[in-house]
């Protein structure tokens, strides 16, 4: 195989989606968005083979052989400027706690391979990694050989707000071909999952008091670093007023990185809601209350209830004007001194006109 150069091809995509299960599982992990990559793949032409495109099957070359950079994925689609959504807390995409892993290896016409890969990381401790390997063989007339295998690695994060989430992160390998094994084949598979422990945390200090397991992770790319996701999420969100200004219509009430929740309706009208002209009845003139009394009146025609007496009298002092009420008072106050003159004038003696003469 050596004798012969590689040959490569991009003619495959790869679709990543994962299924939670579980009491506990988040509503949005149960079925996270699935994310689609570029696929690069590899062979090797075997001996007696001719160079060029694979061949069906029975052809003579080896099958394919692909590495995908999903670390690397992440910083290029979020490091550009024109990404409109949040970048995650880590590079990686982001599973439940327990469920089942899809890996679709596809062309433009048709799907060539899935990968399930069931998982459990309910007991992966904080900043540790678990790798996962699982190899499929074939039983062929000469010899069993390998016809599939995968290799992957899922994190155990905790971000800066103390939430712990779970990634596939780093870098997928596959083997597959892209014609199915006979259905007469005995077919055996491998699975072997490894942990590697988190690296030793860091005694803190008076800066930083407490660390993430993100800090304490490493990423698999070179060249890329905590502090480069962190810029590239730091930049985001420093642009991100702009976009939601060119991309993004806001709802009526709303204010950016917060929405109300909606007022409860009462179950009863509020008085002073529902008739606000109450509170100007007080400063309305005397005419204007005469006229609002009249036209409550039952002549207007509408159904009201029958007048009392009391209502009557209620009604005509409500009506009177200040003016009469002066001019009551006045003839009151003049009837009692007619009567206190007339008093005085019959309490006198007979000869009282005489001395004052």
């Amino acid at each position: 195989m050596s004798q012969h150069a590689p040959h490569a091809t991009d003619r495959f995509g790869l679709q990543l989606r994962a299924m939670g299960r579980g009491a506990n599982c988040p509503a949005a992990l149960r079925a996270p968005t699935p994310i689609s990559l570029p696929l690069a793949a590899t062979y090797y032409d075997l001996a007696g083979g001719e160079e060029g495109a694979p061949k069906a099957a029975g052809a003579a070359h080896t099958p394919y052989v692909a590495d995908v950079d999903l670390e690397g994925w992440y910083f290029d689609r979020f490091g550009g400027a024109e990404s409109s959504t949040a970048p995650p807390p880590f590079p990686g995409y982001r599973v439940a706690a327990v469920g089942q892993l899809q890996i679709l290896v596809r062309t433009a016409a048709a799907a060539v391979k899935v990968f399930v890969i069931p998982y459990d990381l309910r007991e992966l401790e904080d900043g540790a990694r678990l790798l996962a390997r699982e190899r499929t063989y074939v039983s062929e007339p000469a010899a069993e050989c390998l016809r599939y295998a995968v290799q992957l690695q899922f994190a155990c994060v905790t971000d800066t707000d103390g939430e712990r989430g779970y990634y596939v992160a780093r870098t997928i390998k596959l083997v597959f071909t892209a014609s199915p094994p006979e259905h007469n084949a005995a077919v055996r598979t491998e699975r072997a999952d490894e942990v590697v422990p988190a690296p030793p945390r860091a005694p803190p200090t008076k800066k930083t008091h407490a660390r993430s397991s993100f800090s304490r992770s490493s990423l698999g790319g070179a060249g890329r670093t905590k502090e480069d996701w962190a810029l590239i999420r730091a930049k985001w969100l420093a642009r991100a007023p702009a976009d939601a200004v060119r991309g993004f219509t806001p709802e009526p009430d709303t204010v950016r990185g917060f929405t109300p929740e909606p007022a409860s309706r009462p179950s009863t009208p509020l008085a002073t809601v529902a008739s606000p002209r109450s509170l100007l009845t007080a400063l309305a003139p005397a005419e204007e209350r005469e006229v609002r009394t009249r036209s409550r009146s039952p002549s207007s025609g509408s159904a009201t209830s029958p007048e009392t007496p009391l209502d009557g009298a209620r009604a005509r002092l409500r009506a009177a004007s200040p003016v009469t009420h002066r001019r009551r008072s006045v003839r009151v106050e003049r009837e009692l001194s007619e009567r206190l003159r007339a008093m005085e004038l019959g309490s006198q003696p007979e000869h009282a006109p005489e001395s004052l003469e």
